[in-house]
């Protein structure tokens, strides 16, 4: 069984993770004006509703991390002031009571669970803990006394939006598994197993498509890819609750076909808006105009591979995890908040010149008439994908997944991380423990072909099992382990991505993409016989067809003033 343990990193994530909390997470001003709307309660429509949830979910994640006082304190206060919109009849909703439950209604109400369900899990007052728990079974309750089977003389909760065939609506599965584990009531299980039971959609059946396997996600009478893998985040919760090889298995390939047909190189989904759309291919052919590859898909796509990684331990899902973290993820941080026009992450990732900043995704009006966004709220929680999941303790093997510059802590134990990933492939681990030895397992990454490992200078051999290398030998205190993975430049031909497209070539070094800034007019060529290496600015000399120098850099430091149009596939 999985143990999480406490890490604690001085690299690139720790430095993205302290600049999202001091930019966002502290801003009481921005937790009043999304705690306001609830207050307000007589909206018809809109998303309003969604924003304190995440942002709430995206604080506790980050907090679990950096322990910040000041962000426990921040997090509190505002739970204490959503307590207070609670009406008498336990609804938390923006909607006035003659337009609740259609819309978007359900689905914010979703994230009001989730927002008070993870600052419950880290809540340190047993008396407040308690008030927040009524809280949510009220609000719960309400729920689940309106909405069911219509022959109950309830209304079916994929009939309660019309977008997307009510998946959106669907999506609150999860929150309702897991506060049956919390509560153990069954009436949770029974309306966790109702939604499951409609599919997901009205006039279809999305589990019934993912366990036959024939069509890939952008095939599905839906394919509002956020709203989708949220859904299917709630069949695995409830899944894996229960033992339910089917569901299992429908879980599984449905994460297996969006490796297959709707990942692009900088890891996310969407080159037409922000639903599966078969990117893997149209990535070498999207318009530069269209909003694509949205961070509300790349959040959710770190979270539910982070699921998948958990329950089969292989390392494929990392990689997916890890391309897409260091290059959509990262790069949508907006850098330069206060200069640029924007909110505290960007909503879309160009890949084929474009700029980024083109668009607010999910943007609405709040009540002082400012404005926030989807992505911008949901940004945050994207770091659990590596500070929850970068070491685990398994029977007895500690299994290091992530690698960044810092310290691994269990018990007496400290691992000490040396590196700097995901620029350089060179990682050293020394060990300070008062037990005697340690069994440690390594993941070398997919894209990695070669690498040697040594302890005190020695070579040592292990054994590889799903991406993972057990050293055949503990290690005791003081032992200095160095792993070694290869980086070699790659190219990629977008021939082999799309047959129709003879046209262009992209680069990366390890789990890094690169990209090229007003590269318009310019024709590259392959050959990478010298190139220079300016650390995390990852610089590539590329030499165009007249002979002339450009620069690549990886692609999440491209683009972060919005003025340039940056690309990911370089015309040949």
């Amino acid at each position: 069984m999985m143990k999480r343990i406490e890490i604690s990193y001085n690299g690139l994530i720790d430095e993205a993770a302290r600049f999202v909390e001091k930019i966002q997470l502290l801003d009481n001003d921005l937790w009043e004006k999304v705690t306001a709307v609830f207050d307000y309660g007589k909206y018809k429509e809109g998303w309003h509703g969604e924003y304190w949830g995440k942002l709430m979910r995206g604080g506790c994640i980050v907090y679990k991390y950096t322990k910040s006082k000041e962000l426990y304190s921040t997090l509190t206060k505002a739970v204490r002031n959503l307590l207070d919109c609670q009406d008498k009849k336990g609804r938390i909703s923006t909607y006035d009571v003659d337009y609740e439950l259609y819309d978007w209604d359900v689905w914010c109400r979703k994230y009001v669970m989730y927002g008070l369900m993870y600052y419950y899990d880290i809540c340190k007052d047993e008396v407040f803990k308690k008030e927040i728990l009524a809280a949510l079974i009220s609000h719960a309750d309400y729920i689940v006394e309106r909405l069911g089977r219509e022959d109950a003389g309830k209304r079916e909760i994929v009939t309660t939006s019309t977008f997307w065939l009510g998946v959106n609506s669907a999506s609150i599965l999860r929150p309702y598994v897991l506060l049956y584990k919390l509560t153990d009531n069954k009436k949770y299980l029974e309306f966790a197993e109702y939604i499951i039971s409609t599919g997901g959609i009205q006039g279809g059946n999305l589990i019934d498509l993912a366990i036959e396997d024939k069509l890939a996600p952008y095939q599905y009478p839906e394919v509002k890819a956020y709203e989708t893998i949220s859904f299917f985040e709630g069949v695995f919760e409830y899944a894996t609750m229960m033992k339910n090889d089917r569901l299992i298995s429908a879980c599984m390939k449905f994460s297996q076909k969006i490796l297959e047909t709707d990942i692009t190189l900088i890891g996310a989904v969407g080159c037409y808006d922000e639903l599966f759309d078969n990117c893997r291919k149209k990535q070498v052919s999207c318009s530069p105009d269209d909003r694509m590859q949205e961070t509300c898909v790349t959040v959710t796509l770190m979270e539910y591979m982070c699921r998948m990684l958990e329950y089969t331990g292989d390392s494929k899902y990392a990689d997916a995890i890890e391309i897409s973290f260091y290059n959509a993820f990262l790069g949508a941080i907006n850098r330069n908040y206060g200069k640029n026009e924007g909110l505290h992450f960007d909503s879309y990732s160009p890949i084929l010149n474009g700029k980024r900043g083109i668009s607010v995704g999910g943007k609405q009006t709040l009540l002082d008439g400012s404005y926030y966004g989807c992505c911008a709220a949901i940004g945050a929680a994207g770091f659990g994908a590596l500070t929850s999941r970068s070491a685990t303790l398994e029977d007895d093997i500690l299994k290091i997944t992530f690698y960044e510059n810092g310290k691994i802590k269990f018990g007496s134990n400290v691992v000490s991380v040396k590196t700097d990933y995901p620029f350089d492939g060179k990682i050293e681990f020394s060990l300070d423990s008062k037990s005697d030895e340690l069994s440690l397992a390594l993941r070398i990454p997919g894209w990695c072909e070669k690498y040697t490992l040594t302890v005190n200078g020695e070579f040592v051999t292990g054994t590889l099992d799903k991406g993972y290398l057990a050293l055949d030998k503990k290690i005791s205190t003081n032992d200095k382990i160095i792993l070694d993975l290869d980086m070699p430049f790659r190219a990629y031909d977008s021939v082999d991505y799309d047959e129709a497209v003879d046209t262009f070539f992209a680069v990366s070094k390890g789990p890094l993409v690169f990209a090229a800034i007003d590269y318009v007019g310019h024709i590259f060529t392959k050959d990478f016989s010298s190139y220079r290496f300016d650390g995390r600015e990852s610089s590539l000399i590329v030499t165009t067809a007249s002979g002339e120098e450009l620069v690549l850099r990886n692609y999440a430091a491209c683009g972060i003033d919005w003025n340039e149009k940056m690309t990911v596939w370089l015309e040949k």
